[in-house]
């Protein structure tokens, strides 16, 4: 059996839009083309928990076997350039 290679363990990093708390250190949150999935905060991380909010962008780690969660990397500091503008509520 040959060994794994780099491209065998590839990870996806992509902006996410954090929509509302499951619980303590996970969330609901969407991609920029609408896919919406689990946001978790690792344990290196869960003293910034309680400072995640709705409407926060994050960057997050996804693994290409399974889309529907994410691992919570990093908080980003602005709006990102090439996230489309929310749509005006009426």
């Amino acid at each position: 059996m040959e060994p794994l290679s780099d491209a065998d363990n590839q990870s996806i990093i992509a902006a996410v839009l954090i929509s509302d708390a499951v619980s303590f250190k996970a969330f609901n949150a969407s991609t920029k083309n609408g896919h919406t999935l689990i946001a978790v905060v690792p344990k290196a991380l869960a003293d910034k928990a309680s400072g995640i909010r709705p409407g926060d962008f994050w960057e997050a780690q996804f693994t290409p076997y399974d889309l529907s969660s994410a691992r919570l990397i990093s908080p980003l500091p602005t709006h990102p350039d090439d996230w489309p503008e929310p749509s005006p509520t009426i």
